[in-house]
């Protein structure tokens, strides 16, 4: 994961990749919401 203009960039290896981390998002928003948190401390 990386932080490209304001956006957060994930490199996947394949679709099931992308399916899979849809539905924890999907699951967990509050995973989603700590990491782009945690990110922003490091900008």
């Amino acid at each position: 994961m990386r932080i490209t203009n304001e956006r957060v960039m994930l490199r996947v290896i394949n679709a099931n990749n992308v399916e899979k981390l849809f539905s924890i998002v999907e699951g967990n928003k509050e995973i989603w919401t700590y990491l782009i948190a945690e990110i922003d401390l490091y900008k």
